[in-house]
């Protein structure tokens, strides 16, 4: 319930924009922050957004599902948010999401924890997709959603 639980600095990182890390050590399982927005569970609302943010090929809609039926909400952070909205993707993510629904907030959260150890300085990156019921969404080409992928790991897919 804290906003973060380490230091965490925004930092360039060259092709990829602007991204996360932090100054001190952050141990496996350990809670960095939540990723804020507007959360949404209209379908229509979150379409219409998305075309707002698409113009410039950026968006930091956050869309994901609860529990084992799909029931998709936004967490839209582009009009207000916090850091969490610079955490890049990697296909090698060293933080995972998880939702967190609480009796003492009206809407589910997304926290963001630590995957593995992690050393200060190092980027912090989670995976947009990282699993079925995840969805990030990119810029639409040739009738496809894909987006160039620019996490650099040995097992990048290429594309989000």
């Amino acid at each position: 319930k804290r906003a973060t639980s380490v230091p965490l600095q925004l930092f360039h990182f060259g092709a990829k924009g602007w991204g996360v890390r932090s100054t001190q050590c952050i141990k496996k399982g350990q809670y960095i922050c939540c990723y804020f927005g507007e959360v949404i569970f209209d379908p229509a609302e979150r379409l219409r957004r998305e075309k707002l943010t698409l113009d410039d090929g950026t968006t930091y809609v956050a869309e994901v599902s609860l529990g084992p039926k799909p029931f998709w909400f936004t967490n839209d952070g582009n009009l207000w948010g916090n850091v969490a909205r610079f955490f890049n993707h990697s296909c090698e993510p060293n933080v995972r999401v998880k939702i967190i629904l609480d009796n003492q907030f009206p809407k589910p959260l997304m926290a963001l924890f630590a995957a593995q150890d992690i050393e200060p300085m190092t980027e912090l990156c989670w995976n947009y997709n990282q699993d079925s019921r995840q969805r990030f969404t990119a810029k639409e080409k040739d009738g496809e959603v894909k987006m160039r992928c620019r996490c650099g790991s040995k097992k990048c897919k290429k594309y989000l």
